[in-house]
């Protein structure tokens, strides 16, 4: 079963359980793509069950205080949790993930004539996951049980109870009578390890792993580079590294129903994931702008107010004091002064951004910076500005634009961020929400854990002859 407790394990049960590694695969892959994509689905479903019966209410206030979301956000992200593990969901990723789609998985796959591909498990995965959401974690774990590979999750110290529940579910099914569910269980492993353990070490350092993916920033990013790399196994090394949202609106969009749908992307994870909006680019004039931030500010108190969270006094004082400190600098702010929905609007115009050197982290919650262009040449200036700030507050770039834009402009806006690294552009008000067919950071997360092998029947060389490559 899933090895779910307090305690960090030894080196001596990490070998024990890491020389099960090729029984394990050869057991996951003699159940089949299908088999384990049913059992994961029973795993949602049960999931979903316990949450709407009310059995997962101490966790919800457990996850509430570690997180510091509220409560409503927490079951929202726990509900995901099944729409993760839905068998359509699980069978449509690997069928945009991999050339051969799903099917690849259990045998070569024609692609084209004579010419097969079969994607193979790598083996053994060790996945240190974040604690901003339950989906990332829960995501990647199934991604690679079931590619086939052994599985060793370390999430986060907020969400590591909470993840190790869903996994025990396996346990749950398997007590029931499902081999399969055992088989999973088996596969599925979910271990407390500190930053400083000597069995993270291990694993990074000694252990027969074939892929390590990490999802976070530093220190912890090159920490983990710099021990993996010693590895002599030379797993693969994964890294989803910190990331954040931008949304882009134009005058002819700027309206109450935008103005709402922007207010739900930064309330909704109080702008702790990748994806969530920390910047606003306006394209249009000062006037039009101002009376976007009102409505903007109007609708972050309607939203805001259905997610509330609890501010330390310490925090809100912070806040405070950051807010008078840029408008003592002349910076147009506007804000909330409740301290369970602190959201603030700091409003500049481009040409004035270099003027201004106060930071706050871009995990601050609910801190949006609206910057005013007038045009499009002026929306590439925004965005070098975006990311020139992001890389010195260790932040890697924009994953998603969130864009809210006349359809004139789509066209334009969507060359420029093209330009700019960003990974995805989605409708603003969705920047929370993926679909099977998306990639994670521009990579499709099944060939995270899988290898290709590539096989030809057919014999190539005559047409190579024939075309006269002078080949004897």
């Amino acid at each position: 079963m899933p090895m779910i407790a307090a305690l960090e394990p030894s080196e001596e049960s990490l070998k024990s359980l890491l020389a099960t590694s090729r029984e394990v695969v050869q057991e996951l892959l003699e159940l089949g793509f299908d088999r384990r994509a049913r059992v994961l689905h029973s795993v949602g479903n049960l999931w979903r069950e316990k949450l709407e019966s009310g059995e997962l209410d101490e966790l919800v206030k457990e996850l509430t205080k570690s997180t510091g979301y509220s409560v409503k956000n927490v079951e929202l992200d726990l509900y995901f949790v099944s729409e993760v593990l839905n068998e359509v969901s699980l069978r449509g990723l690997f069928e945009g993930s991999l050339v051969g789609g799903y099917r690849s998985i259990d045998s070569p796959v024609e692609v084209a004539p004579g010419e097969f591909v079969w994607n193979r498990p790598m083996g053994t995965v060790f996945i240190i996951a974040s604690g901003n959401s339950m989906v990332p974690p829960v995501l990647a774990a199934s991604t690679s049980i079931l590619a086939g590979n052994l599985t060793i999750l370390r999430p986060s110290q907020s969400n590591l109870v909470a993840v190790g529940k869903v996994f025990e579910l396996l346990s749950e099914l398997a007590s029931t009578g499902s081999f399969e569910a055992s088989v999973l269980s088996r596969a599925a492993q979910v271990l407390y390890m500190s930053h400083d353990s000597p069995a993270l070490r291990y694993l990074l350092e000694e252990a027969p792993l074939s892929v390590v993916n990490y999802w976070g920033g530093e220190p912890g990013r090159s920490r983990v580079l710099s021990m993996t790399v010693r590895n002599p196994h030379r797993p693969r090394v994964v890294i989803n590294g910190p990331l954040t949202g931008v949304a882009i609106v134009d005058e002819e969009s700027a309206d109450s129903e935008t103005a709402r749908r922007l207010a739900r992307d930064v309330v909704l994870y109080d702008q702790q994931l990748c994806s969530s909006p920390t910047f606003l680019l306006f394209v249009g004039s000062r006037e039009l702008l101002l009376d976007f931030t009102k409505r903007l500010a109007k609708a972050l108190d309607e939203v805001g107010s259905r997610f509330p969270i609890e501010l330390s006094e310490g925090s809100f004082y912070r806040l405070h004091t950051f807010r008078k400190s840029l408008e003592l600098k002349g910076v147009d702010v506007f804000y909330s002064r409740s301290a369970h929905n602190p959201w603030t609007l700091v409003v500049r115009k481009l040409n004035d951004v270099g003027a201004f050197t106060t930071e706050w982290g871009t995990y601050s919650r609910r801190v949006l910076e609206v910057i005013q262009v007038e045009s499009l040449e002026g929306l590439s200036r925004g965005l070098e500005y975006v990311l020139n700030k992001l890389r010195k507050m260790g932040v890697d770039g924009v994953q998603t634009a969130s864009c809210s834009v006349s359809k004139d402009r789509l066209s334009s806006i969507l060359g420029i961020l093209s330009k700019y690294g960003v990974y995805r552009v989605v409708p603003a008000g969705e920047s929370f929400l993926r679909t099977p067919a998306e990639p994670y950071d521009g990579e499709f997360i099944a060939k995270y854990y899988t290898y290709t092998v590539y096989i030809r029947v057919k014999d190539k060389l005559g047409e190579l002859v024939a075309r006269g490559a002078g080949i004897p």
